[in-house]
């Protein structure tokens, strides 16, 4: 892959739409960057296509190793997942802000180094937590309130030195707005991950559900390992103009690494998000579970259908608002160096609608249809009670991952770590109590995540306005996303409930009519624009369809 010219993105109003209405396309530079749009749809596709993968296989996986096994496993791999984020240290997202602010300029050399360091910082960090796991995995077992995901936790330990220096490359070409080669990269590691996973679950499982947990969760390091050997050789492919370290002395290297951290660290404190509540869960619910009277089994069974079945299909929608903070951070950062605040503002506000256009939606069908999806996917209809109580999580998730990209590429990376902080005190307070109610159970639990993203969305949502002089863009926002679920949700239940040809087939021409009901309705009230559905993959033929269609998109 050839470095683009120097130079490039300098402008980041070039080729934009300039009048007052906002559009989510930014028009590509004189290289060879992404658009935004193109950005989003290349890490929305692949992305959803991982966490499809991620969500599919827990089918099989359930079916071969039952709940109890799941459970297991999701014992380890939030503690993998915590420990991950605590070795990136929020490198990846400071090598993409400081190589676009850098190529911005003309400073290509700069950016090259920035990676060089970066580089050795995480496969430094990464070694040495791989090393920490694996040797204190039996204790943390005992932590966590079953011995038995020791194993399992053993297992996965090596992913974690082979994910953080994968994420270096990532981090880099993201900085140049270029998000195939992270599309490309996770799905071929979610493929490699599932395809390991199952295998070893079936081979193992004869041996006792804890090993064949530790088999699902050894899957993570062939999937990462596959990956690294990706990234890396498109990276080695580019030659000695992306290896070579430039014109940038080497005694600036220490000054680079400081600034990578300094930028890098309170990022990952913000983005533990995701692990947090996990090992939060991980840490309070088991044991509260107990308090309630469960036994280990039936309380590993529920934290199961919790963390492995119904937080698996929350996450999902999370893959739209992942691509979109991953482009957010240079688009973003762009416009904070140029000084530009009313472009930041315009683009902040972008995001927040590209943000709520699906959430709400997803998390609305979640909740109408949380019994029969559990049924489809899980053969569990008692996990649908615990999916419709976490289902509203998606809104306030999504918009906190937006909107922490938006302050991070304002250079304010400390700000969402106060407010996720706030949301975990809420959910642990939240968890902490109502788990232990026999008549809660998982579902305090499910509650308290719902609480915890909702004070962290809000507070950095208030906090993006502040900064930016954002203004509401309540119809853009909320109304047409809401309008828009509101008209779906009948048409979804009376599919599901009166479909003549099988229930499952029901829920799926459900979803199916849901999806087609609400974009209709989103593109009839002027949720998405001529332009921003043109940059799209195949978009002037979406358009053409649209016109003979005859419908008014704006």
């Amino acid at each position: 892959m050839n470095r683009p010219a120097a130079g490039q993105g300098q402008s980041p109003g070039r080729g934009e739409s300039t009048g007052s209405g906002e559009s989510l396309v930014q028009g590509q530079s004189a290289g060879r960057g992404e658009s935004l749009v193109q950005g989003i749809a290349v890490l929305s596709v692949a992305g959803f296509v991982a966490k499809l993968l991620g969500a599919a296989y827990r089918i099989p996986l359930t079916r071969l190793i039952g709940a109890e096994g799941v459970g297991i496993y999701q014992l380890a791999y939030p503690v993998y997942v915590t420990l991950l984020s605590v070795a990136r240290a929020g490198i990846p997202v400071a090598i993409s802000k400081l190589v676009a602010e850098y190529h911005a300029v003309g400073k290509d050399s700069h950016a090259r180094r920035v990676f060089w360091v970066s580089f050795w910082l995480l496969a430094s960090s990464g070694l040495i937590f791989t090393i920490a796991l694996g040797l204190g995995a039996g204790v943390v077992a005992r932590w966590l309130g079953d011995p038995r995901a020791a194993l399992a936790l053993t297992a996965v330990a090596p992913a974690i030195l082979l994910v953080a220096a994968g994420s270096a490359f990532r981090g880099y070409f993201q900085g140049l707005r270029r998000m195939t080669p992270t599309a490309v990269a996770d799905v071929v590691e979610q493929f490699a991950r599932v395809a390991v996973i199952l295998v070893l679950a079936w081979v193992l499982f004869p041996r006792g559900v804890e090993v064949a947990a530790a088999g699902a969760a050894g899957g993570a390091v062939a999937g990462s390992m596959i990956s690294l050997a990706y990234v890396a050789g498109l990276y080695l492919r580019g030659g000695n103009r992306l290896l070579a370290p430039g014109a940038a002395p080497r005694g600036e290297d220490v000054p680079l690494a400081r600034r990578v951290l300094s930028l890098g660290i309170p990022v990952a404190a913000a983005s533990l998000a995701l692990p947090l509540m996990g090992f939060l869960d991980a840490v309070i619910v088991q044991n509260r579970l107990r308090v309630a009277g469960y036994a280990l089994r039936e309380a590993t069974t529920l934290y199961g259908r919790l963390t492995g079945l119904a937080m698996t299909l929350v996450n999902l929608p999370a893959v739209l608002a992942t691509a979109i903070a991953a482009n957010m951070v240079p688009w973003v950062s762009q416009a904070h160096a140029t000084g530009d605040r009313r472009e930041l503002a315009r683009r902040a506000s972008l995001g927040v609608r590209a943000c709520n256009l699906f959430s709400v939606p997803a998390a609305v069908g979640l909740l109408a249809l949380a019994t029969p999806i559990t049924s489809l996917l899980y053969a569990d209809p008692a996990a649908g009670a615990v999916l419709a109580w976490v289902s509203p999580a998606v809104v306030f998730l999504n918009l906190y991952l937006v909107t922490t990209s938006i302050l991070q590429g304002m250079g304010m990376p400390v700000v969402p770590i106060y407010h996720i902080a706030a949301g975990g005190l809420a959910k642990i307070v939240t968890s902490y109590t109502l788990t232990a109610i026999p008549a809660w159970n998982v579902r305090g639990a499910a509650l308290g995540s719902v609480v915890a993203y909702l004070v962290a969305g809000f507070l950095n949502l208030r906090a993006v306005m502040r900064r930016t002089g954002l203004h509401p863009d309540w119809r853009g926002w909320l109304v047409i996303p809401t309008v828009g679920s509101l008209v779906m949700t009948p048409v979804a239940l009376l599919v599901d409930g009166y479909w003549p040809w099988g229930r499952h087939v029901g829920t799926l021409a459900a979803i199916t009519m849901a999806a087609l009901v609400y974009g209709l309705v989103v593109l009839l009230a002027g949720g998405v624009r001529k332009e921003e559905i043109a940059s799209l993959p195949g978009g002037t033929r979406l358009l053409g369809v649209a016109g003979r269609l005859r419908l008014p998109i704006r």
